[in-house]
């Protein structure tokens, strides 16, 4: 029993010099959300690319409807759905929107929508 009393104390010692273990930080700096609807009625591309500060890339392709213009515009409007959806989950990690850029080109065959984030 003498021995069990320091070994616990010992255990309990390490165990709440644990909590105050530094931790690592957070990446800081500058995130990319960039979304692009290039094509026509006959040939649609919707994507969305998030460009993270350690130089991670991810690209989502979303749905691409083509044909009318009602299944463009549709196709359009999904686009900036999850363009919303990564911009709300970005944000709820601790990044806030600073800058945001919409760039057109041709009669509507390429539309760009970017969005300067930091933390």
């Amino acid at each position: 029993m003498k021995k069990i009393i320091p070994f616990a104390g010992l255990l309990l010692a390490a165990a709440c010099s644990w909590a105050f273990y530094p931790k690592p930080a957070e990446p800081t700096g500058y995130a990319m959300v960039i979304s692009r609807f290039s094509g026509s009625a006959l040939n649609a591309k919707n994507t969305l690319s998030i460009i993270m500060p350690n130089g991670e890339v991810q690209v989502q392709e979303t749905d691409a409807k083509s044909g009318t213009i009602k299944k463009v515009a549709n196709s359009f409007d999904l686009m900036h759905l999850e363009e919303l959806k990564k911009l709300n989950e970005l944000r709820q990690n601790g990044w806030r929107v600073v800058n945001s850029t919409q760039i057109s080109v041709g009669a509507g065959t390429i539309n760009e929508t970017i969005y300067v984030l930091e933390k």
